[in-house]
């Protein structure tokens, strides 16, 4: 999947991600391809792709969740002027005093 990302074919690659049925893979394969676009320069697609990712990883538990963050932590890092990856960090270091 990541060699059909890293040649060019997006759709290829999102199509077998999306098709992964264990939520927890699911949410890796699609951040794996987010970060290919990233390194890539498509920041807009990558972002929704992330997006999907977390969201399967929510559904997951919270070791799929953290290992999508891990992977997209430079993305995250790129949005908003570092900013975005400050805030998520936050959030977790106050959700971890819970």
């Amino acid at each position: 999947m990541q060699a059909l990302a890293q040649v060019g074919d997006r759709e290829g690659a999102l199509a077998v991600a999306e098709k992964i049925g264990d939520k927890f893979q699911k949410a890796k394969a699609l951040s794996g391809v987010a970060e290919l676009l990233h390194a890539s320069g498509d920041l807009e697609i990558s972002v929704e792709v992330f997006r999907r990712a977390l969201k399967s990883a929510r559904l997951a538990g919270n070791e799929a969740v953290l290992a999508c963050l891990e992977t997209g932590a430079v993305l995250l890092a790129d949005l908003g002027s570092r900013k975005t990856l400050r805030q998520v960090v936050e959030r977790m270091i106050e959700i971890d005093c819970w």
